[in-house]
């Protein structure tokens, strides 16, 4: 039942982000010049849904569609989300489609791996609830809720420390290893690996 919850909440959220964009789109001044300096693939395409893959989501598509080509924009896009859109889009067919769907999963899939690392740290239940709404709300959080690869990037983030409270060094290492390809602050999990396995070795 609380993973039910848990969704709902996602989802709300979701509604939410997305339906004030629209409503931006239609009711705020728009600017052209910000359009234009933005890399849009595929060329001449409808801007309303431009306005579904904005910015970084584009390169993800293109990524994911054309893969990395010399000299091109793209290629400083890390690799591990396009290479998922990509092997998604075999279901789905449409990336972006793909692409949104990916990253409302992931979110929900962060959500749940939250509350299971806060129960597994014996906190309590209105602990979780505040956790996720402050993480969901903060103004940041809208980016969970787009094409973007901050959705993957928590997902992982979650795993790896939730692998390391339930001592499970195989899928530490398997997060560990992944985390750099999806963006380039993944580098900084060595941190609190080098302070986990300092502290193993003075045990």
């Amino acid at each position: 039942w609380v993973y039910f919850k848990i969704i709902a909440v996602v989802l709300v959220f979701k509604i939410v982000f997305l339906a004030i964009g629209f409503i931006a789109v239609l009711t705020l001044p728009y600017s052209d010049n910000n359009y234009k300096i933005n890399f849009h693939y595929p060329d001449h395409e409808n801007k309303m849904i431009t306005h579904l893959k904005t910015w970084d989501a584009q390169h993800y598509i293109f990524l994911a569609e054309e893969g990395y080509k010399k000299g091109r924009e793209s290629n400083r896009f890390f690799p591990l989300y396009p290479i998922l859109i990509k092997i998604f889009s075999f279901v789905f067919q449409s990336k972006l489609l793909t692409a949104h769907l990916l990253s409302l999963a992931l979110t929900i899939g962060s959500a749940i791996l939250l509350y299971k690392l806060v129960r597994t740290l014996s906190f309590t239940s209105k602990t979780y609830w505040l956790s996720l709404f402050l993480l969901l709300s903060f103004p940041t959080g809208f980016f969970l809720h787009l094409p973007y690869s901050e959705s993957l990037f928590l997902f992982i983030c979650l795993c790896y420390f939730y692998a390391y409270e339930k001592k499970n060094n195989l899928l530490q290492f398997l997060t560990a290893f992944l985390l750099p390809f999806t963006r380039p602050t993944g580098i900084l999990i060595m941190l609190p690996v080098l302070v986990f396995v300092s502290k193993g070795l003075r045990n």
